[in-house]
């Protein structure tokens, strides 16, 4: 089976840009029996200018209309595509988030080999969440879905562009347990044992609120900051206004907040993302 591993498909996401390369420098550290672990550097001028992009959103540009741009990620784009030529393949993404989403695998597909492999990696690590955000399975917008499989690690909380020795060693121990994983499920012709695999599924993303401007005129509240994958009682709120007094919220159900006042969101005018608890069992 080929690995490939992803640093920078955001430029300013510097862990993950450090991994790809220590990983590039000692290849030894990917070797795994059954594997071939290659590394790369997804978006090489938005890293060497410290930006999110130069044009457009990488890990947004794996669609056919995004592929035919004029511009630089689209290129970007193709080039990955070029190392997919294989079905027996797998692309591992590394990310980071000014939010607090501690160890978090984002499932993207909903081939069972993913879960499977997710759901390994969460036994030999408890502290990992599993996020699930198989809407995007058909659009195949994302880096990984343009591969035959593949998951993204996110890690945080961290500030763009600054290396943090926490975040990349936990960057670093989710990956070589996926590839320890990987390795025992190449090596396992019947992997496809009844398991279930607990996480999180991507409801919708909450927009700050506005004046009649149009303006955001709201912060977050301060009891959900840096605390992602709280726990979100109806009608609790997850605003203040300009006088830091509470918005009283609209929602009828309990939700789960994740990516809390990203930095990177902020351009999208997303605050949040609610997620519900899910169970998905595999037979």
């Amino acid at each position: 089976m080929d690995v490939h591993i992803f640093g920078g498909t955001h430029g300013n996401e510097s862990n993950g840009v450090w991994l790809a390369n220590h990983y590039q420098k000692f290849p030894h550290l990917g070797a795994r029996q059954g594997l071939n672990v290659f590394s790369h550097l997804a978006n090489p001028l938005a890293i060497e200018k410290r930006q999110r992009y130069c044009d457009i959103d990488l890990n947004r540009s794996f669609n056919n209309g995004d592929l035919k741009a004029d511009c630089y990620e689209a290129q970007c784009a193709k080039n990955i595509l070029a190392h997919f030529s294989k079905e027996d393949l797998f692309a591992i993404d590394l990310h980071t988030s000014t939010a607090q989403m501690g160890i978090t695998l984002i499932i993207a597909h909903t081939d069972p080999f993913v879960a499977r492999l997710a759901f390994l990696a969460q036994k030999k690590i408890k502290r990992i969440r599993i996020l699930f955000n198989d809407q995007f399975d058909t659009a195949a917008n994302l880096l990984i879905c343009a591969a035959p499989r593949g998951l993204i690690i996110e890690v945080g909380g961290v500030g763009q562009n600054i290396l943090n020795a926490n975040i990349i060693k936990d960057l670093n121990l989710t990956l070589s347990t996926l590839l320890d994983c990987l390795e025992e499920l190449a090596a396992t012709k019947n992997w496809q044992s009844n398991f279930s695999l607990s996480g999180f599924k991507e409801l919708y993303p909450v927009a700050y609120p506005k004046d009649s401007a149009g303006k955001q005129n709201a912060l977050i509240h301060p009891r959900i900051l840096g605390r992602d994958y709280l726990e979100l009682k109806p009608k609790e709120p997850i605003f203040i206004d300009e006088n830091f007094k509470d918005i009283e919220a609209e929602r009828d159900q309990v939700y789960f907040p994740v990516f809390i006042n990203e930095a990177a969101y902020y351009e999208k005018d997303i605050a949040m993302v609610l997620t519900g608890k899910i169970e998905k069992s595999y037979f």
